[in-house]
């Protein structure tokens, strides 16, 4: 459990220190499609993330800063 909480510590200081990686971007381009579009996407071009999609879509919609990005991930 302490090495779970370290590795927590450190995602979390270091979250918004980069700027967005190829994936991240991808994430924020596929979440911010018109709703055609990424019902189509999630079931024909990406039908094995289609529940990230889902659930960043709406995490998107919270914001789009590299921390709120990363924040599913690092917990």
């Amino acid at each position: 459990m302490p090495a779970s909480a370290c590795a927590l510590a450190i995602a979390l200081l270091t979250i918004g220190l980069d700027s967005f990686w190829f994936d991240e971007s991808v994430t924020l381009r596929v979440s911010r499609l018109a709703n055609g579009t990424f019902i189509e996407t999630i079931t024909t071009r990406e039908p094995f993330w289609a529940l990230y999609y889902l659930f960043m879509r709406g995490w998107v919609a919270l914001g789009d800063a590299a921390i709120l990005l990363r924040l599913p991930s690092a917990l």
